[in-house]
This record gives structure tokens, sequence and C-alpha cells, in this order.
């Protein structure tokens, strides 16, 4: 199965989770499912994506330095802030699989409409993008550009139309090119 089918089954089952969950122990309103459920995609795609990617103690520090940010909200009224815009942005940003950036997308062209259009809310969005920036410009400084090759499951990066696949090189390393025979080419 593709690392981008894992992602996207582990998050919808995380959904599905948080659902019967909220059945369970709470009464299910409108709310929940236009507002609540949809960042609960993503946001289990993103940790999923993140547990398996080996990007380093640093990029870890933002990611959840962004992460709490955006959780803070659920907790204290912090201003100036979305934590669905920041998150989402986020997570677009700095997203390796295809399963997170669409999520991610899709919940923040949703949550953006809410906002601006239903809830005349411009303050908390704007904030939102200007530290999911913030964060996305440091991830970039620490981790390198982020790869957007279609991913298989050892996490290569397919290269050509021809269905090649070449490793991507980590962050701080530089590509090698193989000559015939498994040398390094010089």
């Amino acid at each position: 199965m593709r690392r981008d089918a894992r992602i996207l089954l582990g998050a919808l089952g995380a959904a599905a989770l948080l659902v019967a969950a909220r059945f369970i122990f709470t009464s299910l309103n409108a709310y929940f499912f236009y507002y609540t459920l949809p960042i609960a995609i993503p946001f289990a795609a993103f940790l999923i994506e993140r547990l398996a990617d080996r990007r380093g103690v640093s990029a870890a520090l933002v990611d959840a330095s962004v992460v709490a940010l955006a959780l803070s909200r659920v907790l204290y009224p912090v201003p100036f802030v979305s934590g669905h815009v920041l998150f989402a942005a986020y997570a677009f940003a700095t997203a390796r699989s295809r399963a997170v950036r669409w999520s991610a997308a899709l919940v923040l062209a949703e949550v953006m409409v809410l906002k601006l259009a239903l809830w005349g809310d411009f303050g908390t969005p704007a904030g939102a993008l200007s530290i999911a920036v913030i964060g996305w410009r440091v991830h970039t400084r620490l981790v390198g550009p982020v790869s957007r090759g279609t991913e298989t499951l050892d996490g290569d990066a397919t290269a050509g139309r021809d269905g090649s696949s070449t490793p991507l090189p980590l962050a701080g390393e530089t590509a090698t090119t193989i000559a015939p025979g498994g040398r390094p080419a010089p």
C-alpha cells in the first residue's frame, strides 16, 4: 500500500474514532461536524506523516511549537490567532504527502470561507497565516525545501514519467549519481 494511502486511512480512522467518542460521551451537533471534525483528518494525517519521517529534533520542535499554539486555542482565547488556520496552513506548507496537503488545503479553504464570509472574522486568519508562514520558513531552513514528488512506500520520489524512482537526499546531504556497476559517478 502506498504511503499516502496509509496516511489517509489512518487519518480517516482517527476521525471515525473521534465521531464515535463524541457520540458515546456527548451529544452531536452541527458545529462539531462542519468545524471541529474536519480538522481532525489533516491533524491525524500530519501526525502519521511526521512519526514516519525523520526530519530531526529541530524540525520536530518547530512542528511541536506550531501544533501547541494551534491547540492552545482550545483551552485559552489566544488573541489574533485561529488554531484551525494556523495548523492547516502550516501542515499544507510543510507536508510531503499528498494526503496531508490535500486534506489541509480543503480544511483551510472551508475554514477561510466560514471565518471570512459567514462570521466576518478577518483578524484571526491573518494572524494565523502570518505565524504559519514564519513556521514554514523556519522549518524550510532546518529541513530544506519540501519535496513535491509522488512518494512510494519507502519514501522515494518518482523522478520522471517513466516511473523510475530516485531517492531524495536528506537535508544537508547532496545527491550522488550512481554509475553503472553501483559506484558513485565522478
